[in-house]
């Protein structure tokens, strides 16, 4: 039996969420490197990874998911391919004798689907993980910043 419950999040991920429970946290895994988008992907799996690359924020990701977010791009392009197969052909198919059969476009679209889905959840890509980065770009100020800085009397203005 497997464990139980949600799976658990990259350390950077919880980090960036904060610690609500003030209880002590593992250590941040140091990523090595960038990732670095693989040959074999496909003009518009490219443009997925690039997508990704360049929206999420800097060193989280490093060279060894290079792997994953070339699956994560593989199958969005399978995804993709199978929505523009079933827009072209339908979703029903005449088989042998006349009977109406199912595309299996629709399953490799679902499957596809699901992939992303899970591979989105370990990449951080999911809404979810998302909010938790919202604050990640946003300066650490201190709570007596404000004293420091002299502005004008609204009043006098």
């Amino acid at each position: 039996m497997g464990r139980r419950g949600p799976s658990t999040k990259p350390s950077e991920l919880k980090q960036l969420e904060g610690n609500r429970s003030h209880e002590r946290q593992k250590q941040i895994t140091v990523v090595n490197g960038q990732p670095i988008c693989p040959e074999h992907l496909e003009d518009y799996d490219a443009m997925i990874w690039r997508r990704i690359v360049n929206n999420v924020p800097p060193n989280l990701y490093g060279e060894i998911d290079s792997v994953i977010l070339s699956a994560y791009c593989v199958a969005a392009g399978w995804h993709r391919k199978a929505v523009l197969e079933l827009a072209l052909n339908g979703a029903v198919q005449v088989g042998i004798g006349g009977t109406l059969l199912q595309s299996p476009w629709i399953q490799i679209m679902m499957k596809q689907a699901n992939l992303i889905s899970a591979l989105g959840s370990k990449l951080g890509l999911d809404p979810a993980s998302r909010t938790s980065m919202a604050d990640y770009e946003k300066p650490k100020t201190s709570k007596f910043g404000s004293l420091l800085t002299i502005e004008s009397d609204p009043i006098e203005s």
